[in-house]
């Protein structure tokens, strides 16, 4: 059986790689800009749940929704749904990079749970 580092590392890599995949050829791996949101964000809520003992989604998508709240003027939308339906992105290469930027600033920001 897997001890919590070994599920957490599991975790972050499975993120980190997912991120690389979204700068080269992202729609050979993802349906969708907002897919792969929707992954990571289900990610960071399971990695949220393991360090706090919270249930997955009573923490306001965990930090990842405060951040989008605080840096990014999103509201209550998700990264993607906002620059969709508010900024009329439509190219989803372009949503795609901005996806991989807004995720990397998240993970080095003060938001994310590391312990």
């Amino acid at each position: 059986m897997k001890d919590v580092t070994e599920i957490l590392r599991f975790i972050d890599g499975y993120v980190a790689r997912s991120l690389d995949r979204c700068r080269d050829r992202p729609a050979l791996f993802f349906g969708s800009p907002e897919a792969l949101e929707e992954i990571l964000i289900a990610l960071e809520e399971l990695r949220d749940f393991i360090l706090s003992n919270d249930w997955p989604g009573t923490s306001s998508r965990s930090g990842y929704g405060a951040f989008l709240v605080d840096k990014k003027d999103v509201g209550t939308l998700d990264y993607t749904l906002m620059r969709r339906q508010r900024d009329g992105v439509t190219d989803n290469q372009q949503l795609y990079e901005e996806l991989c930027d807004t995720w990397a600033e998240y993970l080095r920001s003060p938001y994310r749970r590391n312990s």
